[in-house]
């Protein structure tokens, strides 16, 4: 009996290891989280044993449903998409399938005379060992790396293709399984297959590196060209600002021969050609195309740039924007946000004779930061699980979910509707 409870319990450290990458991403605190998932395992594992000696049920036959009923329990304690924690649960398990592998080898040569299905003390404690020597030597990655992985990585479809991966190595190690412990020990089969297995466990570790390498490029470079991107639009901004100061400057200059052509032709009673030229004049006068939108000169030089896209485009432009003291949204997390907002907005509006854009950003109570956009829409929208994705044929449709995975990351919440040909996005955000 406890060698079959101690060969369930090792869905214990397993979860330990899952929930290490999630640390930012639980529904409630880490302590509550761990304790209630391992009050869990353990009522599970002391079930399953019980069956497993009443019934003489093999272990791979319990350890199935458990571990269903078990990730159940865990995804349903994240905040993540599903892509996410099956991700994570499928690595997690192909690195507990090697670890059982090895776990048999060391107690085929304890008990050759037994097999993989025997529920010895031996196998139970060694592969316990393992998996505890595994949370520390991985703890730090998986809560470091891993989670940084997590928190920005927001596309189902990379996550959903590496469980192949996973499920592979898992396959391959259970492959490797002997039903009796006598394979092992002849000619050099008890040799080869830990050698075997050390190898799929430099892989699951080189892997997981090579992913997180090549993952965290990609979204540093598009980080980089976004920045890159905001840094164009505020030299637009600063370019037409120069303009119009020279444009002024001229005008400046020429005032006093202006104002010296005007009093000859009043005093010459030409009242007619006063107004002419003044009329001529007025239309020479610069106009300052920039607004100023907001005091952050950042989001204001973005503010700008789509207010002259909607311009080019004859859409309805209206945006008030009220920044408080104390956001503690960063300067480019908020303009990505806006940024995409009206991208949206601006896009779905090209089709419009009449179409318009209203945004507004405000807080309100003191407590909760409001940003709401609303724009009209031709055509339908498409969803995908539930998510709206995008209507254009290039498009990834990952804007709204780069939003709302901001506006997550501040612990805040995102909403998104359509109705009657109108589409509104609100988020909230807690100051």
């Amino acid at each position: 009996m406890t060698g079959a409870f101690l060969t369930f319990l090792i869905v214990v450290p397993a979860g330990m290891l899952c929930l290490l990458p999630m640390k930012n991403q639980l529904r409630f605190s880490l302590l509550r989280t761990l304790a209630g998932l391992t009050v869990l395992s353990v009522l599970l594992s002391l079930g399953a044993a019980c069956l497993a000696v009443r019934f003489s049920f093999k272990p791979n036959n319990l350890l199935f449903p458990m571990v269903c009923l078990l990730f159940a329990a865990y995804h349903l304690c994240l905040t993540v998409s599903l892509s996410k924690s099956l991700a994570v649960f499928f690595s997690i398990m192909a690195l507990e399938g090697i670890l059982g592998i090895f776990s048999a080898c060391f107690d085929a040569y304890r008990n050759p005379a037994l097999g993989a299905d025997s529920y010895t003390m031996e196998y139970a404690l060694f592969h316990l060992a393992l998996s505890f020597a595994a949370i520390l030597l991985f703890s730090y990655p998986l809560a470091h790396f891993g989670s940084r992985l997590i928190d920005s990585l927001n596309l189902d479809s990379v996550w959903y293709w590496t469980i192949p991966f996973s499920v592979l190595l898992l396959g391959a190690s259970l492959f490797l399984r002997p039903e009796k412990y006598e394979t092992l020990h002849v000619n050099r089969v008890g040799e080869v297959i830990p050698q075997i297995l050390s190898v799929l466990l430099v892989l699951w570790c080189l892997i997981h590196v090579i992913y997180y390498v090549i993952v965290m490029g990609i979204l540093n470079a598009a980080k980089t060209e976004e920045e890159k991107r905001l840094l164009e639009m505020q030299e637009i901004q600063f370019l037409s600002q120069q303009r119009y100061m020279d444009e002024s400057a001229r005008v400046r200059h020429d005032f006093r021969q202006n104002i010296r052509t005007l009093l000859e032709l009043y005093e010459a009673g030409d009242i007619e050609s006063v107004g002419s030229y003044l009329q001529g004049w007025a239309e020479e006068l610069p106009q300052n195309t920039i607004l100023q939108y907001c005091p952050n000169n950042v989001l204001n030089a973005l503010l700008n740039y789509y207010a002259g896209v909607a311009r080019s485009q004859k859409t309805d432009f209206q945006v008030e924007i009220e920044l408080p003291d104390q956001l503690r949204i960063k300067d480019p997390d908020l303009c990505g946000m806006i940024g995409n907002l009206l991208e949206n907005a601006l896009n779905a509006c090209r089709e419009l004779d009449d179409g318009w854009v209203q945004l507004s950003a405000r807080a309100l109570h003191g407590s909760v930061f409001y940003l709401i956009a609303t724009n009209p829409y031709k055509g339908r929208i498409k969803e995908n699980d539930g998510r709206i994705v995008s209507s254009k044929k290039e498009g990834s449709g990952i804007g709204l979910s780069s939003i709302r995975s901001t506006v997550e990351k501040y612990g805040g919440s995102a909403s998104f509707s359509y109705e009657e040909q109108l589409f509104t996005a609100d988020m909230q955000i807690p100051l």
